[in-house]
């Protein structure tokens, strides 16, 4: 007699990081608006887990910003000027760069353990990607 495997939401891996929930944890941004964490809870924890690697190759591919989860859970709150949103947003100032903020806040010391580093000038025709209004 055949049997049915029943196919449900995609579960967590012995503490592994599914296909998305590093990209969310790095840029705040859920892949196709599924979100893979049961719970804040759990989004915090895999961040805790896993934020050394994240942090070091995001930095490495994006020079001058931090990822959305040191934002969101490192960054000291009491230098955020929104509290109802906890990431890049609630500490940016009139329109700043990730790395402006950083350095006016004081955070620098803190990231460059992580091995962040300092932005490149881009050619005057390039746009960035600002990760964070994705």
């Amino acid at each position: 007699m055949a049997t049915t495997k029943k196919i449900g939401p995609r579960r967590k891996q012995a503490g592994k990081l599914l296909p998305g929930q590093d990209f969310y944890l790095c840029t705040g941004v859920l892949l196709d608006g599924v979100d893979d964490f049961p719970s804040e809870a759990e989004k915090k924890r895999m961040w805790e887990a896993h934020r050394k690697e994240l942090i070091k190759s995001f930095c490495r591919e994006y020079p001058g910003r931090m990822p959305h989860g040191w934002w969101r859970y490192d960054a000291p709150a009491e230098a955020a000027h929104d509290d109802t949103t906890r990431g890049f947003y609630a500490f940016r100032r009139n329109n700043e760069s990730e790395h402006d903020c950083i350095l006016r806040l004081g955070f620098l010391e803190e990231v460059k353990q992580f091995d962040y580093k300092m932005p490149e000038n881009p050619p005057e025709n390039v746009t960035l990607l600002d990760h964070h209004k994705m």
